[in-house]
């Protein structure tokens, strides 16, 4: 991953930012790894978190030359720097970025993808910048297969995997690591030995309904009893409101242009979101004991879910 450091050249600035937390994560453990091979100590490395320390402390630490000599020094969630917004801080910033210490490797971590603009992207932006932004559908199913590296395994097994854990890159590399000692992975293999391991996620919930994943909806529900039934029939109600305004007032097209809303129109007729909202509005007057027959809260979820995407 890291050509740079196969020769052992570092740079004295790194900015690593995104969404996709593993492979950023991956990326700077393959840093922390080789810095440790060519100073042999684990001595030498120091962590700083910006939700906690002050920024100026931090790049005055990396100013200095270290008695035990290069030092890297791993700086996380710099998203949460306030520190910045101030003129002195801004500017001693700056002094750094413009004359980094060549003595020290200096690693600068945001979780969340930095906006243009952002302070650090500006202070920083002859430095090495890296993107992990969030993989695509076919990004992951090839991040599968290179995790896997010899192993072989067919699209359909790759499908129920997929389902099996959501596309959580950390989730899907240890669970991975229990088939690597296959030669060929197919559903059988894949039903065998992993889990349902996906918690839930009321959008993701609502997108699978939109989707009409039956398996998954199924899935989510065996696995899940935490599911709160009344927020989610309050999201259900606002959402398909909004689905049958966008089929009946072509001015709406402006406001819900999101993919999921045009999925929704296009999946549920106007004829159907009627009587979901039909549906919504009893199982409303259960939950609050009327007309209930007793049913728990469980089946009434079921039942509801399964009426709006049969």
């Amino acid at each position: 991953m890291i050509n740079n450091t196969e020769n052992s050249v570092f740079e004295p600035i790194y900015i690593l930012h995104g969404g996709e937390n593993f492979l950023l994560q991956e990326y700077v453990d393959s840093l922390e790894k080789k810095f440790k091979e060519q100073n042999n100590s684990e001595q030498n490395i120091k962590t700083f978190d910006c939700s906690v320390d002050n920024i100026k402390e931090v790049f005055n630490f990396a100013a200095i030359n270290s008695l035990i000599g290069t030092q890297m020094i791993i700086v996380k969630n710099i998203q949460n720097c306030k520190d910045l917004n101030n003129k002195k801080v801004f500017e001693f910033v700056e002094k750094y970025a413009n004359n980094p210490n060549p003595h020290n490797v200096l690693v600068l971590c945001s979780d969340k993808l930095l906006p243009a603009g952002n302070n650090f992207l500006k202070l920083f932006s002859k430095s090495k910048i890296k993107l992990f932004a969030k993989l695509k559908n076919k990004e992951i199913n090839n991040f599968i297969r290179q995790q896997l590296n010899q192993t072989s395994i067919n699209d359909e097994a790759i499908d129920l995997l997929r389902l099996l854990t959501g596309d959580d890159l950390q989730i899907l590399s240890q669970e991975l690591k229990k088939l690597t000692y296959l030669k060929t992975i197919d559903e059988k293999v894949i039903s065998e030995y992993i889990s349902f391991q996906r918690h839930y996620d009321p959008f993701e919930f609502l997108n699978a309904i939109i989707e009409k994943k039956i398996s998954l909806l199924e899935k989510i529900l065996q696995n899940n009893n935490d599911i709160e039934i009344i927020p989610l029939v309050a999201l259900l109600y606002s959402f398909f409101t909004k689905i049958m305004i966008l089929h009946t007032d072509k001015a709406s097209q402006e406001t819900y242009y999101q993919h999921f809303y045009q999925n929704a129109k296009r999946n549920y007729s106007l004829k159907k979101i009627e009587s979901i909202l039909r549906t919504l509005l009893e199982v409303d007057l259960q939950l609050k004991g009327i007309n209930s027959n007793f049913v728990d809260e469980k089946s009434i979820l079921r039942n509801l879910i399964f009426s709006i995407v049969v």
